[in-house]
């Protein structure tokens, strides 16, 4: 199972082939902990979208202090063996805004997927714009959206 999913990761269809890391993929990874959980989970909202189970961000919100050791050990897992494929899907729901429904510019998409997969994308980019920041791997000109800055931030380098 994890070979399966870490040749997808580096073997893409009409693409050169990524060189694969030497060994296998890892057996164990400390990488999610409860308070990068909390953290994602903070910024869930209440009265969202429910997912395609049927969970919505207040399920996590309520039951936060409980399940944020068990989340951490799943998303863990999935660094080793990969998300499961049921979990990574979403669904694109267009919405008319204005005007004739025959016009795809007239509509904006809603994207619904499920909240364990959001929660785990939010981790890995909030750590990865951690990252980022201490490595000084962001460009000055993406500056408007950083933490703390907007695109007013730098609307004189137009």
């Amino acid at each position: 199972m994890r070979h399966e999913y870490a040749k997808v990761l580096y073997d893409i269809l009409g693409q050169t082939s990524l060189p694969h890391p030497h060994g296998s993929t890892p057996d164990k990874s400390t990488f999610f902990t409860p308070q990068n959980v909390r953290n994602a989970i903070d910024w869930l909202q209440f009265g969202t979208a429910q997912d395609h189970d049927g969970l919505v961000g207040e399920h996590f919100i309520y039951a936060r202090n409980i399940l944020l050791p068990l989340l951490a050990h799943i998303f863990n897992r999935a660094m080793c063996e990969g998300f499961p494929i049921r979990l990574t899907k979403h669904t694109i729901v267009p919405i008319l805004k204005s005007g004739g429904p025959m016009m795809p510019s007239n509509y904006r998409t809603f994207i619904t997927g499920h909240y364990l997969y959001k929660l785990n994308g939010s981790i890995l980019e909030s750590e990865l714009s951690i990252w980022a920041a201490r490595n000084r791997c962001r460009l000055a000109g993406q500056a408007g959206f950083w933490k703390g800055f907007t695109t007013l931030d730098h609307i004189l380098t137009l």
